[in-house]
């Protein structure tokens, strides 16, 4: 199971949403929850992360082997032996998207016209919301266009804005010329 689909998992579950400035649960956040969070087993531990100095408030992660942990101080939301089942899943290696050097024509360019954050290409075919598509089906609306239609669209505005230019030049020499020509015989 991808993170993708622990989200949808935990969306399904009608689990509140986490009070921040984003309000909708990310691939970020639900992966933070499942690496090796032994609050869900019922155990506190403290002394994850310190401050360099009380003037700087730059933290720093702390090796596990100097963690407080003490065992059974709540009660457990899951039990142990599947917590330790989610850990050796999660430390298999996953294959991921394949590395490519080519990059994307529209790549970074392309914002959803309701909340503003990028489109993504979707199946190769298609560009569409990126919160629609990863976060929430409710937060946004189903935006999504055709990159063969946005290709032909965006070469027809290209061509266009050219004409334009050549027929601005083009009147500049018809007409301007015989102007600057009248006023240089004044």
């Amino acid at each position: 199971m991808n993170t993708r689909e622990k989200y949808w998992v935990l969306v399904s579950h009608c689990l509140p949403r986490i009070k921040s400035k984003l309000p909708l649960w990310t691939t970020t956040t639900i992966t933070n929850i499942l690496k090796k969070n032994r609050m869900y087993c019922g155990d506190m531990v403290q002394g994850c992360q310190r401050s360099k100095s009380y003037k700087l408030h730059v933290l720093e992660s702390v090796p596990e082997e100097e963690w407080v942990i003490v065992e059974n101080t709540h009660a457990a939301i899951i039990d142990r032996v599947t917590f330790a089942r989610v850990q050796k899943l999660l430390q298999k290696k996953i294959r991921g998207k394949a590395k490519t050097t080519k990059s994307d024509l529209f790549a970074g360019l392309l914002r959803c016209h309701d909340c503003g954050k990028a489109m993504v290409r979707s199946g190769g075919v298609y560009y569409v919301c990126n919160t629609h598509e990863h976060q929430s089906k409710l937060a946004c609306s189903k935006h999504s266009i055709r990159r063969d239609n946005l290709s032909v669209a965006v070469l027809a505005a290209i061509q266009q804005q050219l004409y334009l230019a050549f027929s601005y030049e083009q009147f500049v020499k018809e007409y301007m010329e015989p102007l600057e020509k009248e006023e240089k015989k004044k």
